[in-house]
């Protein structure tokens, strides 16, 4: 569904660069450059489909399980903006993401890291409560209105949500890397009544 994105010409909003892997291919002429993320294909808000890894390396692609998407990572500040949505109600949150990989780390990666080991690498650096997280900016809200309106009209969806990123090369480009019609409505701020006003709306106009 990320393939919609571009279609807003919405200014300094895109998505990275990725490709789909249906079967087993040519490893070595992938048109995409490492580090990258592979995503499950199926998103369906199973175990199975939260099970990402930060790839470092074309070789290890082939003992991953098929089919999967495989996303170039952008490297964002370890800030993710989560926006939800539900029909009129729309909210975006920050949320501590991946580390930066620098040039360095890079050149001396190998293989792969699943997420739940890049995750602690963050963990380490102190969680949400840390100065830089507390001092990053939230997207700009003209910004989120506009993806939040055309994504809406696009997908003919009411209730999904979606995430995005600060590209750190240039702070002005925001990349729009996830979205969800199965979200979890735990970490959903206020989700209990927003998904109760939710559903009455819905009732109502049948």
């Amino acid at each position: 569904m990320l393939e919609t994105v571009p279609k807003l010409k919405i200014s300094n909003t895109g998505v990275p660069n990725q490709i789909t892997i249906n079967e087993v291919t040519d490893w070595e002429n992938l048109e995409i450059n490492f580090q990258s993320i592979a995503k499950p294909l199926d998103a369906d808000g199973s175990e199975k489909s939260q099970k990402m890894h930060l790839i470092f390396e074309k070789d290890v692609l082939k003992n991953l399980p098929l089919p999967f998407v495989l996303q170039e990572f952008i490297n964002h500040g370890d800030i993710i903006f989560k926006v939800y949505v539900a029909r009129k109600y729309s909210r975006c949150v920050k949320r501590k993401s991946l580390p930066d990989i620098s040039e360095e780390k890079l050149v001396n990666s190998k293989g792969s890291l699943p997420f739940s080991q890049v995750s602690n690498l963050t963990a380490a650096g102190g969680g949400d409560e840390g100065c830089g997280f507390k001092k990053t900016e939230l997207a700009p809200e003209n910004l989120v209105k506009e993806l939040v309106e055309g994504l809406k009209e696009e997908l003919r969806l009411n209730l999904f949500n979606f995430d995005v990123i600060r590209d750190v090369k240039n702070k002005d480009n925001y990349l729009v890397i996830d979205l969800n019609y199965f979200l979890g409505f735990a970490k959903m701020p206020d989700f209990e009544s927003v998904i109760t006003d939710f559903l009455l709306d819905v009732c109502s106009k049948r």
